[in-house]
């Protein structure tokens, strides 16, 4: 069994890119890298969301990932240099009124979308960590 495993259920796993390293979340409110090769955690991030993280996604060139949370907030994390462990991630919030379920990368990384419990999407800019356009549903199924 893998060290550093995780003290509650995992809600989403993610390889990144090169497919050398796995990334976990969990209700914990805990994010796991994994070393595939060394078969080890290689970062555990214990503080950043206040509640469950719910998903999880990287970036085409695998730099920065991207965590949801039921805090109702994403936040981007510079996995390559490490560099959020002294100024922290970058946050994305006030884009939904409940929790985050979903997240994903446009292939540049210069967007990212959000789904949440609110049946709303919003769709951010990363560099300027802005709402770029939000899209509510109605609370009702759709009917054909």
């Amino acid at each position: 069994m893998a060290e550093g495993h995780h003290r509650s259920a995992i809600t989403r796993c993610c390889f990144d890119p090169g497919n050398q390293r796995v990334t976990s979340v969990s209700y914990d409110k805990t994010i796991k890298l994994w070393d595939m090769v060394a078969r080890s955690t290689s970062i555990t991030i214990k503080e950043g969301h206040s509640n469950a993280i719910s998903d999880c996604c990287f970036t085409s060139d695998g730099r920065y990932l991207c965590t949801a949370s039921w805090d109702k907030s994403l936040k981007i994390w510079d996995i390559k240099t490490g560099e959020f462990q002294s100024r922290g991630p970058v946050t994305l919030s006030q884009g939904h009124e409940g929790s985050v379920s979903s997240c994903c990368f446009s292939q540049d990384a210069s967007l990212v979308v959000s789904g949440g419990y609110d049946n709303a999407i919003a769709i951010w800019e990363t560099d300027a960590a802005y709402k770029k356009l939000s899209l509510k549903f109605p609370n009702k199924p759709f009917k054909k």
